[in-house]
């Protein structure tokens, strides 16, 4: 049963869960070997603490406060704690590049910034004018006027300020796939709505186990670990490192576990990596077996606990999806966007236990409260208590996102069913146009090709192209195998995927190209999305040669992708 602890605003929430469940983990960080575990009163403690000494530091209600680290315990606190001083959070990603960092120090106006872990702190120390007061996470990390320790066991909140919904509480950039990131204005009533309302739609309970492994500073991890942390009485644990993603993973345990579909293919990939795809459907088919099977694959993850698995932030292969359904894993998609607070649609559990394909490439109903229609060229339009009031210093983009009667353009093509449930089928500027003057949706064909579990990343392209063509990387396990015999097979694949499209859908080649595409190469966004114009811009010089049909095309040399 879900928690019964429902304030109105996250700061009342903190609050409440403190007094309930005082003495109850809160907060698990690993470090150096050990953990160290932050109890529902430490959290208010330190947030009441760190709160103070931000006012201290002259900081007056309503300025800017950012945050710069990779995900920890301490970054939840740190973000509480602006919270509670009146302030306003602004999350950056710990893979932002000096302009980036630049950019949303000016545009936001900040005054003090958080600093954590970072694999880079000579960048992100460049990139700090003088005059925005510097305290560092209790991390190695770039040079900083103020310890977090220091800033503890002095002075504390005697109580956590009345917050209004409508109150900004913070401004989230978005990751720049394209342009510019914009500033999106979110309310406390925004992220109370957001975090209560999924904890309620997906019954989670006190208690529970959370993993915290994307971004932070990405509204969704925001929303759906830290605030429904608060809502629910969950325990939230975090990732030591990259290399520790694993064991961090099993030591959780987690209870829900949601993670974006680029990590769910790893997780097959590792899956099948140890037991061929052929040996496992045969393995899966008896009666005896499979049960076993399934159980000791869970296990060897970290998610034999795990009641509930789900993903978001980009389309999810339908092959993917079966895959885990298979394994009594059934991952329910969801959607939402920064503009929502991370979250505007999702199953609820058992939803898609059933298997129906057609059901496991939706992401799901509108939550209660919010509103779903589909507008003009069938884009989804979004209303309700998640969403966003506005664009930061942006009046004219905010009234160009919003209908006449205030539903939110999302940019999203979609289409609906009787009972609610929405199907996204691609980005309005993912569409291009071929030479032939015929619109191309990309989606739909990249999750036809996913199909084939050989591709690391895939990418259609294809703008003022006579066809479309795909440029892909492959996985380790595939890049290992002999090249010819994963070059007829790719051949295979190709041709079956073109049976399936229209003509003027399809690809005249795939290129197959080496690796990485990562956020460091410029070609992912830190929630591993394509960068559709980067990888464009990075592979021009591929497209568009030749006539010939349905080949696949080997190139070895390493381009160096325009970040």
């Amino acid at each position: 049963m879900a928690s019964s602890i429902a304030p109105a605003m996250p700061l009342a929430a903190l609050a409440a869960q403190a007094r309930a469940r005082h003495d109850r983990p809160h907060l698990v960080q690993p470090r150096a070997g050990g953990t160290r575990t932050y109890r529902w009163a430490d959290t208010d403690a330190q947030v009441r603490q760190m709160a103070a000494s931000l006012r201290r530091l002259g900081l007056a209600p309503g300025d800017r406060v950012a945050i710069l680290s990779k995900n920890c315990a301490e970054w939840v606190l740190a973000d509480l704690a602006i919270l509670a001083a009146g302030l306003v959070s602004v999350p950056i990603y710990p893979t932002a590049g000096a302009e980036t960092i630049a950019y949303v120090l000016d545009h936001a106006e900040v005054k003090a910034i958080f600093l954590g872990k970072l694999d880079d702190p000579a960048t992100a120390h460049g990139a700090i004018p003088a005059g925005i007061a510097r305290i560092a996470l209790p991390y190695p990390t770039a040079t900083a006027e103020w310890a977090w320790d220091d800033l503890l066991g002095a002075d504390a909140l005697d109580a956590y300020p009345d917050t209004a919904p409508d109150e900004l509480a913070t401004l989230v950039y978005t990751s720049g796939s394209t342009g510019t990131p914009k500033g999106v204005m979110l309310s406390h009533g925004n992220l109370a709505f957001a975090a209560d309302t999924t904890r309620a739609h997906v019954a989670v309970a006190g208690g529970e186990r959370l993993l915290s492994h994307l971004p932070l500073a990405h509204i969704a991890e925001r929303s759906l670990g830290e605030g429904v942390s608060l809502y629910a009485g969950t325990t939230l644990y975090f990732v030591e490192a990259l290399d520790t993603f694993a064991r961090d993973l099993a030591a959780c345990r987690p209870t829900r576990f949601l993670t974006v579909p680029r990590l769910w293919a790893k997780l097959q990939e590792q899956i099948l990596a140890r037991v061929p795809e052929a040996r496992l459907r045969r393995m899966l088919a008896v009666p005896g077996l499979s049960g076993a099977v399934k159980r000791k694959i869970k296990t060897g993850l970290g998610l034999d606990r795990a009641r509930f698995f789900g993903t978001g932030a980009a389309p999810a292969p339908p092959a993917l999806l079966a895959f885990f359904h298979r394994l009594d894993m059934p991952v329910a998609q969801g959607f939402g966007m920064t503009e929502t607070a991370g979250v505007a649609t999702a199953f609820a559990p058992g939803a898609v236990d059933d298997g129906d394909p057609e059901r496991l490439t939706s992401v799901g109903p509108p939550l209660p409260g919010m509103a779903a229609r589909l507008g003009a060229d069938d884009e989804l339009e979004l209303k309700g208590p998640g969403v966003f009031p506005g664009y930061y210093k942006a009046p004219d983009l905010t009234a160009e996102s919003f209908t006449a009667d205030g539903w939110f353009k999302t940019g999203d093509l979609a289409r609906m069913d009787d009972h609610g449930h929405i199907w996204v089928t691609g980005r309005r500027k993912e569409l291009f146009k071929t030479a032939k003057a015929k619109y191309v949706s990309p989606v739909p064909i990249e999750a036809k090709l996913a199909e084939c579990t050989l591709f690391e990343n895939l990418c259609v392209l294809g703008a003022g192209l006579p066809q479309p063509e795909a440029v892909a990387t492959l996985t380790d396990a595939a890049a290992q195998r002999p090249a010819d015999a994963v070059d007829r097979l790719l051949e295979t694949v190709l041709a079956a995927v073109n049976d399936r499209l229209e003509p003027h859908e399809r690809l005249a080649r795939l290129h197959i190209v080496p690796g990485p595409w990562d956020m460091a190469s410029g070609l992912l966004t830190p929630t591993l999305k394509l960068r559709r114009g980067p990888i464009e811009t990075a592979y021009a010089a591929l497209l568009g040669h030749g006539a010939d049909q349905s080949r696949v095309i080997r190139h070895h040399q390493a381009l160096r992708p325009a970040a």
